[in-house]
């Protein structure tokens, strides 16, 4: 598989809660985040090419992050590649300080 990620993707495991219309509200886990996008792992069925809005849970004491739009690029094993495609700004900048305190 040719890697054409334009950023760093950096291990995490964060719960997230997503869903569409088609889809209702699902659970998960994002297992690798990038700002443009995120690995997410759930058992709910997801197709390629399917939009998603999300809701990142990363701390209990920190409120969760908003993508208010999000395309599925990939689907392999209960796994699914995100692309962000709208996240408002106070979102990136709250998820762009979270990733540089991670360690990668």
């Amino acid at each position: 598989m040719i890697e054409r990620r334009s950023a760093t993707r950096i291990p995490v495991s964060f719960h997230v809660s997503f869903g569409s219309i088609a889809l209702g509200k699902q659970e998960g886990m994002i297992s690798d985040l990038a700002v443009n996008g995120c690995r997410l792992e759930s058992l709910a069925p997801m197709a390629v090419n399917s939009y998603l809005q999300l809701w990142i849970k990363v701390s209990p004491t920190l409120p969760r992050i908003l993508v208010d739009l999000a395309a599925v690029r990939w689907v392999r094993d209960g796994q699914a590649g995100i692309e962000f495609l709208s996240l408002r700004p106070e979102y990136k900048t709250e998820l762009e300080q979270i990733m540089e305190e991670l360690p990668e």
